[in-house]
């Protein structure tokens, strides 16, 4: 029987140009389909193929019939194929091999890629499967499915049974009519000539999994334009060192797994193990053969062909145990021998060839013969040797490494023969045009702003903190992308009665992580350097954990302490791990200095609020600071907007790729292209900013200050409203202002601002300064009640007005920048 684009055909003969006509007519259609309804529609199989659910019911049947496997293995093949296609591993293969899944959809960002990269398939793809295992025709055409390929898959005669019951639970899945046009699941004799001659020249693509005469013949004569990827004959093996073995490092039982699951018809299946001279081969061999007698699960019913090629490995075994004394073990169901050969694949059904070696050095300078062949290497060695032999095997052309017991359980996403398969079956198309804009607003799909797709970015409304509280994602998911389903959640701040959150997804995230650590190293950190990472943790602040992730991408030696840690175990931790790089706020800096005068730091990286020169002097004077660098410029809701470099004066920033500024009344209005999950476009800061240049498409800017009702002072951050809300407590009812001024140097908080409160009418300061201390939350859990009292000043009258436009401000940031 065969499957042909949604109808079981039964006729044997295939009218193969018709076949590859359709398949290449659909191949656009099916590049247009979002990789997450891929997903959803696979996802939904894991039911319908648990144990006991009907379609797992139906192969155990089926199975029945077969001989390849015993009823054990085959039971752990439809565990396997469950796993396959649960979704978390699904999205955890995209994105080991893809980092951004959207890449499957459209032109979007990766890493610290400046362009977009979009991965289109190949168009129509060939499968040509093996028959020692029915999981390898499945993963095959999920894979294909995955990198949305319309498949052409080639049954084995040995197991084409499984394969078309996959697609009768895929139509039972696949409600949308999304996948299953998009598949043929063919059977022909091999070698067919006119077949494969045509398949060879109109195709787009052909994967191949089988031995070296299969390949070889698809390689024969192949179009011009028909990738070929190719994974041919491979062989597996164990490398086991004398002091792993002497020191009781070696696990047999694992060994026997490797051996003995699939019968070792899986290219990853271990055919020789080596042992380093000194071992005793004999003993060696009588505990492998216990566990091997022990193993959990039959060996399968192997026929009279198979029987025969045992027999040959065990004659050869026999003679070699004449030469060298080595023992030959044969048992029922499994059999171990010795040979001369350097590397050679066994009879297959649970015989294993073990061999010995001098070093690592001569071990994979004979394998190196081999490198083609090579697969997978199950390492026992000790620690003080594992270094050396990974190196020394992946040099050799081993293209995996695994713990004894793992070689048939690959990580997800892993590669396979030494490349990633799902990125094979794609072209890569990269996007190096400059309106990165346009594309970002067409394709965000989020149901704010669903009135105004198709416009230009000009046509967005400007969106402030209000509207971000309005319509808060604790409240629904009109600002979240449709798609999402995953993320961090920030608080972004506002009053308690409209608080702000920003979500970003998980791959989001590191990204803009990505970006801020590479910044820091452009600035001269380097990698295995000691840093304090110092900014304020947990509340759901969002820069401890942007820095602990960007610190992790510079590879640095990482103290994530956090800015509530005493000063004094804070202290105590940088001189005895001589640090002398921080990462923090600079008023939460300020206060450490001043109780611990007695450290050595060398770089300052700060962000959240600006740093006055009073202050950089003040730890130039206490620690000997050479160097004070922007952590970056950002904010919660729209994410990093810029880095500074070595030639930036203090408030100077370079704008990050991906960020779009405009300047609005002075003010920095923000769309990033980096936030997909939670977009937010033509933001507004409520910081005033100055072009200073734009060379070469690279844009720098000055920070100026304050514009909004924002205020962030003393590592903290509070609301104008807040402010307000106090003084109507108290009947005040007047104007009031408020003004951030760099504090007096002589004042006992060096460096530490002060804010100044200007009231209509007096009111008594300690019952006013104690209810603001009770109302800005985030201000008492920052700093003690003492210092904002000694650094806050009540006046009256005489309000300030703007010089440009003689109108009253209710916010006056006069600080220094």
């Amino acid at each position: 029987m065969n499957y042909i684009f949604g109808k079981f055909i039964h006729e044997s003969q295939i009218d193969i140009k018709s076949v590859v006509t359709e398949a290449s007519s659909k191949t656009k259609s099916f590049a247009k389909v979002d990789i997450y309804e891929v997903l959803n529609v696979l996802s939904r199989l894991e039911t319908l193929w648990k144990n006991g659910a009907k379609y797992h019911q139906k192969a155990l049947e089926l199975l029945k019939t077969k001989n390849t496997y015993s009823m054990d293995l085959n039971r752990i093949s439809l565990e396997v194929l469950c796993s396959l296609v649960n979704r978390e591993n699904l999205k955890s293969r995209l994105e080991s091999e893809f980092k951004n899944i959207q890449c499957l959809n459209t032109f979007s960002p990766l890493s610290l890629y400046k362009g977009k990269i979009y991965y289109r398939p190949l168009g129509t793809l060939l499968h040509i499967t093996a028959g020692n295992v029915f999981l390898g025709a499945i993963d095959s055409l999920l894979m294909g499915l995955l990198t949305k390929n319309v498949s052409l898959v080639k049954l084995s005669s040995c197991n084409g049974e499984i394969p078309l019951l996959f697609m009768e639970s895929l139509i039972e899945a696949d409600t949308e009519g999304l996948l299953v046009d998009k598949i043929s699941l063919l059977k022909w004799k091999g070698g067919n000539q006119e077949i494969e001659s045509y398949l060879k020249k109109n195709v787009d693509g052909i994967i191949t999994w089988g031995g070296e005469d299969m390949v070889n013949s698809y390689k024969a004569n192949l179009g011009e334009n028909v990738k070929l990827i190719n994974h041919g004959p491979k062989i597996s093996f164990h490398v086991i060192s004398e002091d792993a073995y002497n020191n009781g490092f070696v696990d047999f039982d694992a060994l026997a797994t490797d051996i003995c699951l699939w019968e070792q018809r899986a290219c990853a299946n271990s055919q020789n193990i080596f042992l380093e001279n000194g071992i005793n081969i004999n003993e060696f061999n009588s505990y492998l053969a216990k566990a091997l007698k022990n193993y959990a699960y039959s060996r399968s019913d192997i026929d009279e062909n198979e029987q025969v090629e045992l027999l040959k490995d065990y004659f050869l075994g026999i003679h070699y145990e004449f030469q060298t004394g080595i023992r030959a073990i044969r048992e029922d169901e499994f059999q171990i021998v010795g040979d001369h050969n350097i590397l050679n694949p066994s009879s297959l059904n649970r015989c294993i060839k073990v061999k010995s070696y001098n070093s690592v050095k001569s071990l994979t300078e004979m394998l190196s013969q081999f490198s083609f062949y090579l697969q997978t290497c199950g390492l026992s060695v000790m620690a003080n040797e594992v270094g050396n032999y990974k190196k020394e095997l992946a040099l050799c052309g081993v293209n995996r490494i695994t713990d004894p017991g793992s070689m048939l359980s690959s990580l997800d996403g892993s590669p396979h023969d030494g490349q990633y398969s799902l990125q094979e079956l794609t072209v890569i198309c990269a996007d190096e045009t400059s309106d990165t804009i346009n594309h970002f607003l067409f394709n965000i799909d989020t149901p704010f702003y669903d009135a105004f797709k198709g416009k230009g970015l000009e046509s967005y409304p400007l969106l402030s903190g209000e509207e971000i509280a309005q319509f808060g994602i604790h409240k629904d998911r009109s600002l979240l992308n449709r798609r999402i389903s995953e993320g961090l959640v920030f608080s972004s701040g506002g009053t308690s009665g409209s608080p702000k959150y920003a979500l970003y997804a998980g791959q989001e995230f590191r990204q803009i992580a990505n970006l801020l650590g590479q910044s820091y190293l452009d600035n001269g950190l380097n990698p295995g350097e000691h840093v304090a990472n110092l900014f304020m943790a947990g509340n759901m602040w969002s820069s401890f954990s942007a820095i602990q992730y960007a610190l992790e991408y510079c590879k640095v030696v990482q103290f994530p302490m956090g800015a509530q840690m005493k000063a004094g175990e804070i202290a105590k931790v940088i001189g005895s791990f001589q640090i002398k790089t921080l990462f923090g706020l600079p008023g939460l800096l300020l206060q450490l200095a001043q109780e611990q005068k007695h450290l050595s730091i060398d770089r300052i990286f700060y962000a959240g609020e600006h740093f006055s020169k009073d202050a950089m002097d003040y730890l130039t004077q206490i620690w000997g600071v050479k160097e004070f660098i922007s952590a970056g410029y950002a904010c919660v809701d729209v994410g990093p907007i810029g880095y500074q470099t070595k030639d930036c004066l203090p408030g100077e920033h370079y704008l990050f790729d991906g960020i779009h500024l405009e300047i609005i009344d002075e003010e920095a209005v923000i769309t990033s292209t980096i936030r997909t999950a939670m977009p937010v476009i033509r933001y507004k800061t409520g910081d005033r900013v100055r072009i200073i240049s734009k060379n070469q498409g690279l844009i720098k800017f000055k920070l100026l200050g304050r514009v909004d009702s924002k205020i962030n002072i003393w590592s903290s951050r509070f609301e104008l409203s807040e402010i307000r809300e106090v003084l109507m407590k108290l009947g005040h009812c007047e104007d009031f202002q408020v003004v951030l001024r760099n504090n007096d140097s002589r004042a006992s908080n060096k460096g530490a601002d002060k804010l100044i409160l200007r009231l209509g009418r007096p009111l008594d300061r300690e019952q006013l300064l104690t209810l603001l201390y009770e109302q800005l939350t985030d201000l008492n859990q920052t700093q003690s009640y003492d210092f904002f009292e000694e650094n806050t000043y009540i006046q009256l009258g005489q309000f300030d007005l703007s010089p440009k436009t003689g109108k009253f401000k209710i916010l006056c940031d006069e600080r220094s920048y």
